[in-house]
C-alpha cells in the first residue's frame, strides 16, 4: 500500500517489513508498508516579532510566544493569553497592561501555557516569596501549583508507556496507511497510530 506526495521530489521514503509498533499494540502483516514522509510544517521564513509581555517564554522554550501570533499557538489563546480576551474573562485586571499584570496573574498564566518553562519556574519562587504573610494569596498560589501538579502527573511518559505500560496484541488486514496511522479491514473507523518505527539499512 502506497500514500503518494504531490511533491515527491522532496519527499523521504521509508519501507517498513513484518511487524509495525503502534501505541498500545502490535500489528503483525506479511505484507510490505510503504510511505512518504510528510513535509514539515515549520515556517519557511523568519516569523515577525510581535509585541507580547517580556515575561511570556521566548525561544528557549517549546513555544515562542514572542514571534508571529501568540494567540493559535496554543488552544483558545484568545482566553488564556494576556490581552483583551483573557481580561474579559478576569475583569479584576481589566486595563492593565500585560506586562504589568500582578505577578500571581503572571504565575497562573505562565503555569497554564507554559508548566515547564524556565518563566513558570521564576514566578514560581517569586510568589512563592511573596505569599508568606499574605494568606489569601498564598491560597491562590497553591491551587496554581495543584494545576501544574495535575496536569504533569496526567501526562504519561513515552518511555513507561512503550517499554513497561502492559499492550494488547492484535493481528488484521492493513486497509490504508498514513504517515498518521494505519487502518485495520477488521477494526473499521479506528486509526492505529505510531508509536515507534525501528529501521535498519537493508529496509530503506
Amino acid at each position: 500500500m502506497r500514500a503518494l506526495s504531490s511533491r515527491p521530489q522532496k519527499a523521504a521514503q521509508i519501507e517498513l517489513h513484518g511487524e509495525y509498533v503502534l501505541i498500545g499494540m502490535t500489528i503483525q502483516s506479511s505484507d510490505s508498508l510503504r510511505f512518504v514522509q510528510r513535509e514539515s510544517f515549520e515556517p519557511q521564513a523568519n516569523e515577525i516579532p510581535n509585541t507580547a509581555p517580556s515575561w511570556l517564554p521566548g525561544d528557549d522554550y517549546y513555544t515562542n510566544f514572542h514571534v508571529g501570533d501568540p494567540f493559535i499557538k496554543v488552544d483558545q489563546g484568545f482566553a488564556r493569553l494576556p490581552g483583551a480576551g483573557y481580561e474579559a474573562v478576569h475583569p479584576e485586571i481589566a486595563g492593565i497592561a500585560p506586562e504589568d499584570y500582578p505577578d500571581i496573574t503572571k504565575l497562573a498564566i505562565l503555569a497554564d501555557v507554559a508548566p515547564y518553562s524556565r518563566e513558570y519556574n521564576t514566578y514560581r519562587q517569586k510568589v512563592g516569596a511573596e505569599t508568606k504573610d499574605n494568606t489569601e494569596l498564598r491560597i491562590e498560589y497553591e491551587k496554581i501549583l495543584d494545576r501544574v501538579r495535575q496536569t504533569r502527573e496526567s501526562v504519561i511518559k513515552m518511555d513507561d508507556r512503550r517499554f513497561t505500560a502492559p499492550v494488547e496484541e492484535i493481528s488484521g488486514t492493513v486497509d490504508e496507511a498514513s504517515p498518521g496511522g494505519i487502518t485495520l479491514k477488521e477494526y473499521p473507523g479506528r486509526r492505529f497510530q505510531f508509536s515507534s518505527v525501528g529501521l535498519t539499512a537493508a529496509d530503506m
